[in-house]
């Protein structure tokens, strides 16, 4: 069964440049592909972000999805050089017919950053301008982003150039964005809705994070499965969950 990807909670600055983007297939062929730099920590909606751009893309048939091969790819680099060239073979091994890679990379490029005088660093900044030209890449740093990240950051700006790769810090997720994505994730988890709406009202006013949501969601669910009454679980329940 296909999986249904909506538009990401509480994410709208990325969404809409994806968007506008889905919207406008004939004119971003013209000016070149739009690729990112995003601050936004793991486990806060890289990958849905990632998946949701793929379904805009393939539903403006935008960039190329037709070659069999898996839509996207997702990399983290671990910082070794080692690693690094695994992973370039990786892409290098997944590209399309024409020999190029054409569809949505991601890499979190966080540990990277820390080995500016190695060979590894050099060869991405090089290698950015290539993987940009011919794909939809999502670069991946903190939110909180240190100053050594910030300049591996801005050196890719500098070689992709400012109007094909965009910098973006995504806003911060309100109570409301976080109670609506509590309540989507206990419903997926089999939540009865009067349940998963009451549960979720006191973790969005307690969690400030996806993976804080994620977590007590989690344990909502172990109770639930185990015959305990969730209905009777309030916020300071909540709070326990996160901090434990």
């Amino acid at each position: 069964m296909k999986e249904i990807i909506s538009r990401p909670i509480g994410l709208d600055i990325i969404s809409d440049q994806i968007d506008n983007i889905a919207d406008n297939p004939l004119l971003y062929r013209q000016l070149g592909v739009p690729s990112f730099i995003v601050q936004l920590d793991k486990g806060e909606g890289r990958s849905t972000i990632i998946k949701y751009a793929v379904e805009r893309f393939k539903g403006a048939k935008f960039l190329n999805f037709d070659s069999g091969r898996k839509d996207f790819l997702e990399i983290t680099f671990d910082g070794s050089y080692t690693q690094y060239e695994t992973m370039m073979h990786l892409i290098e091994n997944s590209k399309d017919y024409s020999n190029h890679f054409e569809r949505v990379l991601s890499m979190d490029i966080t540990k990277i950053a820390s080995h500016s005088q190695e060979r590894h660093y050099i060869d991405l900044i090089n290698s950015a301008p290539y993987f940009c030209q011919y794909g939809c890449m999502f670069f991946w740093l903190p939110f909180n982003a240190k100053t050594n990240e910030l300049e591996l950051a801005n050196k890719l700006k500098n070689a992709v150039g400012n109007n094909n790769l965009l910098h973006i810090i995504p806003e911060s997720y309100t109570n409301e964005s976080i109670t609506q994505i509590s309540e989507s994730m206990l419903s997926n988890l089999g939540i009865d809705s009067v349940n998963a709406s009451k549960l979720s009202g006191h973790i969005g006013s307690v969690c400030t994070s996806v993976k804080d949501a994620s977590t007590a969601s989690g344990i909502i669910y172990r109770q639930f499965c185990f015959g305990n009454d969730i209905s009777e679980i309030n916020t300071d329940d909540v709070k326990k969950y996160i901090i434990n």
